[in-house]
């Protein structure tokens, strides 16, 4: 079974970066640098893992946690941004109460064992720690 990774991050290096590690875990990945393009590519290519920035030049990733959930999104959903922990924290809680699958919260910058360290238990899948 193919696992699909779509990566929301309105930074080209940082988004290339994480679909190198996400390609190297198995992943086929997909990337988009704005909201509207990763809309468009949610709908046509059903991800089983979203990798979503919080902090998004146009919007903001709580925005895409609401879209998700309204969509009944059932991809695993991993959190990043360079906020700090306790805004990391609720944004978790907040795209939890909307009744969507949340793995890794991971802060900016990461390295790429931040990625890779949930996937190694899992076989190819984000650890949920919900």
């Amino acid at each position: 079974m193919e696992h699909r990774l779509l990566i929301l991050d309105d930074d080209p290096a940082l988004a290339r970066f994480m679909r190198r590690v996400g390609e190297d875990l198995g992943y086929a990945v997909r990337t988009a640098e704005s909201v509207a393009e990763f809309h468009g590519v949610l709908q046509a290519w059903q991800p089983d893992s979203i990798l979503l920035d919080l902090r998004l030049g146009e919007s903001d990733g709580i925005e895409v946690l609401r879209s998700l959930a309204v969509q009944g999104c059932r991809a695993r959903v991993l959190l990043t941004s360079g906020v700090d922990d306790r805004t990391l924290a609720i944004a978790r809680e907040f795209a939890a109460s909307l009744g969507l699958t949340v793995g890794e919260v991971t802060r900016k910058p990461m390295r790429a064992e931040a990625l890779r360290a949930p996937t190694m238990a899992t076989a190819g899948r984000w650890k949920s720690r919900a």
